[in-house]
């Protein structure tokens, strides 16, 4: 089975005063669709920058990076955007909800983005809503939420638009273990579907037992447990 995400000797520098400083030094992975997916390591050690760079945010200095047959690594950021939007879902340490507006109004936004006319998007915002137990605060303020509530929301603007890959920096580290309970299952649910994965970035170890597959990084290296 081919992987729906496929990186080759992925590297990542940064240029500062006192030279280079090397934060991935080839790193190589495989995940398959179906996959949910963990990768942990001691902070500082470049989780989130492997997780921006598979997402799309950030390029790698070198290396290969395919997702969904495509090789992606190398297009310019027009085509890069195009693709995030249409194919991938982000839901970051921060929610980065817009506080003055109301729930639905956040999961409309990239609905509106992607010309989904107003009658459809009403359905998808609901569904999305229901996955994350969330259906009773569709018209309430952002900024009236509990920060739990508002963790749910942004996981729900992740999968209005039915991402091929979601991609996760601590999602649940705002939770309490019984929301967070419920997000996981929201995640196995997403990454069970045809064609879809689930990428989470996690220093609960918790968390990473029940992904289907456990990565490490460390010293600029990827490796699976």
């Amino acid at each position: 089975m081919e992987p729906l995400i496929s990186i080759e000797n992925l590297k990542k520098h940064y240029a500062t005063p006192a030279g280079d400083v090397e934060v991935l030094k080839g790193v190589n992975a495989k995940i398959f669709s179906g996959e949910m997916v963990s990768i942990m390591g001691p902070s500082g050690c470049g989780k989130s920058t492997l997780l921006y760079i598979l997402g799309m945010l950030q390029s790698a200095t070198s290396g290969r990076y395919q997702i969904m047959g495509q090789t992606v690594s190398g297009l310019n950021s027009r085509r890069s955007a195009e693709f995030r939007r249409k194919n991938l879902g982000f839901v970051l340490q921060s929610c980065n909800l817009f506080e003055h507006s109301t729930v639905v109004e956040n999961l409309e936004y990239p609905l509106i983005y992607g010309k989904i006319s107003k009658g459809k998007r009403k359905q998808i915002v609901k569904k999305a809503l229901q996955q994350v137990g969330l259906s009773h605060r569709i018209g309430h303020p952002t900024n009236r939420l509990s920060g739990g509530e508002q963790q749910r929301v942004a996981i729900a603007r992740a999968l209005v638009n039915q991402p091929a890959v979601i991609f996760g920096d601590e999602p649940t580290g705002q939770l309490d273990r019984k929301t967070g309970d419920m997000v996981m299952n929201c995640f196995k649910q997403v990454a069970a579907g045809k064609n879809r994965a689930v990428v989470l970035v996690t220093h609960d170890m918790d968390i990473a037992r029940r992904c289907d597959r456990q990565f490490v990084l460390s010293d600029g290296i990827l490796q699976e447990k």
